[in-house]
This record gives C-alpha cells, structure tokens and sequence, in this order.
C-alpha cells in the first residue's frame, strides 16, 4: 500500500485531520446524549 500513496505528508495530515473531525463529532453526539438523558431524568430525580 505505502508505493501507491504519492504524497505522504499531505495522507498523514488528512488522516489526523478526518481522526479530529471524527473525535469532535463523537463528543457533540455524547454532549447531545448526556443532555437529552438529563433532561428527561430531571422530573423524576430532582
């Protein structure tokens, strides 16, 4: 696989850049989780 990839450098950049957007969707998804649990829980616990 390493002889087809032309520009190393720019596939490296690609790859942390898509890992980032990856793990800021993964963190909006549990903020957006977290909220929506606590406020449907919040009537029956508080």
């Amino acid at each position: 696989m390493n002889e087809t990839i032309l520009d190393k450098g720019t596939y490296q950049t690609n790859r942390w850049g898509m890992c980032w957007v990856a793990l800021g969707m993964m963190t909006a998804c549990m903020v957006a989780t977290i909220s929506t649990l606590y406020q449907r829980l919040r009537p029956i616990v508080f």
